[in-house]
């Protein structure tokens, strides 16, 4: 058996996650069906019961013809006026969902369990401690505690919870992996077009992960050379090795550490790419995505500024943007022996100091695999991201291009 977690939002802007226990070489016809969803209008329903079964029949719908391999399924969709706590529905395709229905029970060899207005799960377990952790589980905390014990237990397992109504924190689960609906609800809102704004700030990097050294960066660019906007810009396949997490999990990682700066917004041009993306084609494509007279500011740490000449298509790149050359605190510009040659290119280098924070993804990344602190490294979303999603745990990393930003990363 295997199983799987789908999130998306629905055409009219209402974000769904569903969850399954399914033979393992239908999940990615089940995905693929999912994707119906995008194209669907949910509708404006607010009481528990028009949620509820609105969005039962929806996906048994949708999983109809694949009832016979699938052996649960939770579902979660995010109504914030909802009139109370509902929005999940949790049961098998071909029966009744058991969103109404309180208690723990064993069938099909699961321990499976749900509780009204707020989580339900099935798991390969049986374990006594996993029912205890449920029957108590009242808040996300409690949620992801239970999916911890139920990842560590390595039996196979799905939770869903509500997430409809005020209080409500709609999430999807397996062992793989794990969505919330605030999340799934932010990246849906990301800026397809930059019309309007003046002066952009471009800062791309692996992001693995992000960390406050790079916001700090950002910001200190924003402030100086008055950028209207920063788009952090996670790259996606590349030419040169890069560290541990997915595209997925970086993308998800930038977005929860820029989410509270209004002059930042995060664009997965990149990492929705299935092809290597280069800096110059990704230029390229912002700047059919702004106003003519706007300007870009390509944002990279000044030690890059020695090799960025022979980056692909560089004359090209330096015809479309500006670079922001990040300095530490007592670093001589004018000693600069690539200068010269920058200036051959008609580079426009503006040069901004940064206040000196000794930080790199990689000392993040071995920190974590090491079970040492990381706390005040990087924002606490995502110290808290990375801690949910299991990442950087693995073997030593074997050397590698950490990131296109040297001394930001």
């Amino acid at each position: 058996m295997g199983s799987f977690v789908y999130d998306t939002v629905t055409a009219d802007g209402l974000p769904i996650a569903v969850c399954g226990i399914c033979e393992t070489k239908a999940e990615a016809e089940i995905c693929n069906a999912l994707n119906r969803l995008r194209d669907t209008v949910f509708g404006s329903y607010r009481s528990a019961f028009t949620i509820d079964y609105r969005l039962g029949e929806l996906i048994r719908e949708i999983l109809a013809e694949y009832a016979d391999s699938i052996s649960f399924f939770g579902a979660s969709v995010g109504i914030e006026n909802a009139e109370c706590p509902t929005g999940g529905v949790f049961g098998a395709v071909g029966e009744e969902t058991e969103s109404a229905e309180e208690g723990i029970k064993y069938e099909k060899g699961f321990m499976t369990g749900t509780r009204p207005g707020k989580i339900a799960f099935a798991a390969g377990t049986s374990d006594k401690r996993a029912a205890e952790l449920f029957g108590r589980a009242e808040s996300r905390q409690d949620y992801i505690e239970l999916y911890e014990f139920l990842k560590k237990d390595g039996c196979e397992f799905i939770i869903i919870t509500d997430g409809s109504g005020e209080e409500a924190c709609g999430m999807a689960a397996d062992r793989n992996g794990i969505v919330f609906l605030s999340e799934t609800r932010y990246m849906a809102c990301e800026k397809k077009d930059y019309f309007g704004y003046k002066r952009i700030g471009i800062m791309g990097g692996t992001f693995d992960p992000i960390h406050n050294g790079h916001l700090i960066a950002a910001e200190t660019v924003r402030e100086q050379l008055g950028l209207d906007k920063v788009i952090f810009i996670p790259t996606g396949k590349t030419s040169y090795k890069t560290g541990r997490a997915s595209e997925s999990h970086r993308y998800r990682m930038a977005c929860a550490a820029t989410e509270s700066n209004g002059y930042f917004c995060v664009s997965s041009i990149e990492t929705a790419k299935k092809d290597i993306a280069y800096t110059v084609d990704t230029v390229a494509e912002l700047k059919m995505l702004c106003d003519d007279d706007a300007e870009l500011y390509f944002i990279i740490g000044a030690d890059v500024l020695e090799d960025i000449t022979g980056w692909k298509g560089f004359d090209r790149l330096s015809s479309m943007c500006a670079f922001a050359a990040v300095t530490r605190p007592g670093y001589n510009k004018s000693g600069f022996l690539a200068m010269g040659k920058l200036r051959e290119y008609g580079a426009d280098v503006r040069f901004v100091e940064a206040p000196s924070v000794d930080i790199s993804s990689s000392n993040i990344r071995k920190a974590v695999r090491e079970g040492r602190s990381v706390r005040y490294l990087l924002p606490e979303s995502v110290e808290d991201f990375i801690r949910i999603h299991g990442l950087y745990r693995g073997k030593a990393e074997q050397g590698g291009i950490d990131s296109i930003l040297k001394g930001l990363a």
